[in-house]
């Protein structure tokens, strides 16, 4: 009896500090209240509770899944990431309003700068490593291989079109766009094949998904949400969407 007095005691004790669990990794109460001050400080009077939830949910997901694919996130991209976001943004008086939200500057780095890094850092791991479209690209080499021997191409799966930069730009493109190797940008593969003072670009439609891999990448992570009520809302919002349903319904 006292064994099970404990046990209880102990998980409320938990979930007075903690909202819920995603992996191996608790969520703070505050992780929300931020989420949800960050909103108003955005213009938005009222925030969607169980949508900042969900954002949590992700932020927390794109942490985990660079740590898997070999990323670690280092405390100098944290701190390139805040200057970058105060250099580039459009809303300055929005950010400050935003930075006075944290009680302190690790909150800030630690529940607003950090999240954005992940995010963009598993974007752009993606797009711009090989490894994940090793399909789409191969499928270039073997168009470079052709070109190279002159052989015609089946256009129905490559687009082709030509630019003359201006001569003074000739030297830069010449470095940037290379023939003899597939090169890449966010969304594509491609070559180029230099005629005169015009670029030939042979490219290959849109790279894979970044959302449909980005999920069969998460959906191995569990979510132990504290709160009945926060999960009964959660699975409400999400109904009919079997990546959160899952996540949320396994057993921890």
């Amino acid at each position: 009896m006292m064994r099970k007095i404990i046990l209880i005691l102990l998980f409320f004790a938990c979930e007075k500090n903690g909202i819920m669990k995603i992996n191996n990794r608790k969520i703070e109460s505050k992780y929300l209240s931020y989420k949800t001050a960050i909103e108003k400080a955005r213009g938005i009077e009222v925030p969607d509770t169980i949508l900042q939830l969900i954002n949590i949910i992700n932020d927390v997901l794109n942490e985990e899944i660079l740590k898997e694919e070999g990323f670690l996130i280092t405390e100098d991209m944290i701190r390139i990431e805040k200057e970058r976001i105060e250099k580039e943004t459009q809303l300055p008086e929005v950010l400050e309003k935003v930075k006075r939200i944290f009680e302190k500057e690790e909150d800030y780095l630690n529940y607003f700068v950090k999240p954005n890094l992940c995010e963009r850092a598993l974007l752009v791991k993606f797009y711009l490593d090989t490894i994940y479209h090793l399909e789409d690209y191969n499928f270039m080499k073997e168009i470079l291989k052709k070109i190279e021997k002159g052989e015609s191409l089946n256009l129905n799966f490559i687009e082709t079109f030509t630019y003359r930069p201006n001569k003074e730009s000739i030297d830069y493109y010449k470095k940037e766009y290379p023939e003899g190797k597939v090169l890449q940008d966010m969304s594509t593969f491609f070559v180029v094949k230099w005629e005169g003072e015009r670029i030939r670009f042979y490219r290959k439609f849109k790279k894979g998904n970044f959302y449909d891999w980005w999920r069969k990448k998460a959906i191995k992570y569990k979510v132990k949400v504290y709160n009945k009520r926060y999960l009964d809302l959660l699975i409400k919002k999400v109904e009919g969407d079997t990546f959160y349903l899952t996540i949320l319904s396994a057993k921890k």
